[in-house]
């Protein structure tokens, strides 16, 4: 006689197992996706003060994207930017300050408006790029005058 499994073992079977997964992908992005290489020269070390921006995306090195998922914080010092809670796992805070930055570019494409930053470090050359027009607008604004490039909308 066969026993089959109620709907209520099959949640529980599948609630933690999913858990498990998500945790994996997420930790497979930072790791592949080049946020932990950045965590290794610009982690964070205390909570950021500055101007705050929510549901901001990103892209790290052209090709790891974070839709509308993480926290940016924008100072004086630096940038402060970390994943929402779900996407943490892997994904340590970072704060890249004003003087490791070696230039930034904003720009426009397809009339989004983004911050492109690029960063000499002993592993060689990283980079980081934030969407968002009230950011891009609070970078110009805290960011040394001479980092910064505008180029025309593309």
């Amino acid at each position: 006689m066969t026993e089959t499994l109620s709907p209520l073992t099959y949640a529980a079977l599948f609630v933690p197992g999913f858990a498990l997964f998500w945790c994996l992908v997420v930790y497979l992005v930072s790791r592949l996706g080049g946020w932990a290489s950045l965590a290794e020269d610009f982690a964070a070390q205390s909570p950021p003060d500055g101007e705050r921006f929510t549901w901001t995306s990103g892209k790290i090195h052209f090709y790891s994207s974070y839709n509308n998922s993480l926290v940016a914080t924008v100072s004086r010092a630096g940038l402060h930017v970390t994943p929402w809670l779900l996407f943490r796992i892997g994904h340590a805070p970072l704060f890249i300050p004003w003087h490791r930055v070696r230039g930034i570019l904003q720009s426009t494409f397809l009339m989004r408006p983004y911050t492109h930053l690029s960063m000499m470090t002993p592993s060689g050359e990283k980079t980081i790029t934030l969407y968002g027009g009230k950011l891009a607008e609070s970078i110009a604004h805290n960011a040394p005058e001479n980092l910064l490039r505008r180029n025309q909308p593309r």
